[in-house]
């Protein structure tokens, strides 16, 4: 919960964790951690399908570096520019922050999910910051942590590094 919730990096916690008579290494955290990564994919799957039927979506970008990424195929070799995109849904009473790292914007991350959403639905309201006066702090609260992890980190070695991040 440290890693991302607070965006406390692994040095951090080894250390919190020390004081509290609990050996655990930095390189012990991100092994246990990539070691249930694989297994965490499908609840990631179901929480973009649920995120896709919801009323409402808030979304917007934050710059990111990677150090090491394989493009994406449908991607332009001009696009040079890496991305966090902060998507946060609101489905009846729940939010659901989804984010992705990439050198997709905030916009085709958005296109993904609304694959999966329902056609008998009506269309999505999508809340953003592109040159439009509106209110979407809401966005802007939940990219904080990836913002918080850009200043800490300083970058991501890989695009795995960036997909375990997710679930830390």
């Amino acid at each position: 919960m440290l890693r991302y919730g607070a965006g406390v990096p692994w040095n951090r916690t080894e250390g919190l964790e020390a004081n509290f008579g609990i050996p655990m290494p930095a390189a012990t955290q991100c092994e246990i951690l990539a070691a249930n990564v694989v297994p965490l994919q499908p609840a990631l799957e179901k929480l973009s399908g649920q995120a896709a039927q919801s009323e409402v979506v808030h979304n917007d970008d934050t710059s990111m570096r990677v150090l090491s990424m394989e493009r994406d195929t449908d991607i332009s070799p001009e696009r040079t520019g890496v991305f966090t995109s902060g998507l946060v849904w609101i489905l009846q009473k729940l939010r659901i922050a989804l984010y992705f790292t990439g050198c997709k914007h905030a916009g085709e991350n958005l296109a993904e999910v609304l694959k999966l959403r329902s056609p008998d639905l009506p269309p999505i309201i999508q809340m953003c910051d592109a040159g439009v006066p509106v209110d979407n702090n809401i966005v802007e609260r939940a990219l904080k942590k990836a913002i918080l992890h850009r200043k800490n980190l300083l970058f991501y070695k890989t695009r795995q590094g960036r997909r375990w991040e997710i679930y830390s």
